[in-house]
């Protein structure tokens, strides 16, 4: 009988040690998905203007404009401080048939420094069907400014936030069931062995 119970125990334990291992390795999972996600955030599209660009949207939802104040561009850099030079005007359209986007304040200001860029919300849109648009953006006439970067893309930070908030908590769960079992269980044991 004193085998079968040692057996069970060391399962226990084992059992315990296992649950540990697999909560570190959820710990180490929500690091990688957090700092993979957070590089991730920064937008996708860059544009330099004043000009016309055609971009590509590969996927319906809503999209954010930025002023990206830092920036890398073809190798070139843009640091052209945190507000706008001037006033800029932007159009936005489907390129087949030229039917105009709403191009709307943002519903929060939006901000992101991630990897050497920069930048802050100017406008958002929607889109419900991806393929080829056509943006254009310029100053008033006469008006002599520097070039600067346009970012466009989705900012999906509460997904971000909720997906690694439930991968921390499993991990945190299964680590401490871990710990009670490997606790439960040498606690039992002592007291079996006082009595």
């Amino acid at each position: 009988m004193g085998e079968i119970k040692d057996t069970g125990t060391r399962r226990k334990y084992t059992l315990g040690i296992l649950l540990i291992v697999v909560g570190a390795i959820g710990f180490i999972a929500f690091v990688v998905f957090l700092l993979k996600q957070i590089g991730e955030q920064s937008p996708k599209i860059q544009i330099v203007v004043p000009g016309i660009h055609e971009i590509q949207i590969v996927e319906p939802g809503r999209y954010t404009i930025f002023y990206e104040y830092r920036s890398v561009v073809d190798g070139k850099v843009f640091l052209t401080g945190e507000s706008l030079p001037s006033e800029i005007f932007i159009a936005l359209h489907f390129k087949d048939g030229f039917q105009e986007v709403t191009l709307l304040q943002p519903s929060t200001n939006n901000t992101y420094s991630i990897g050497g860029r920069a930048g802050v919300s100017l406008l958002e849109f929607t889109v419900e069907k991806p393929g080829t648009y056509v943006i254009s953006a310029s100053y008033a006439k006469g008006t002599q400014v520097p070039d600067v970067v346009l970012a466009i893309g989705q900012f999906k930070i509460f997904q971000v936030v909720f997906g690694a908030i439930a991968i921390f908590f499993v991990s945190l769960i299964i680590t401490i069931s871990g710990c009670l079992i490997i606790l439960v269980t040498y606690l039992k044991k002592r007291k079996a062995r006082e009595s």
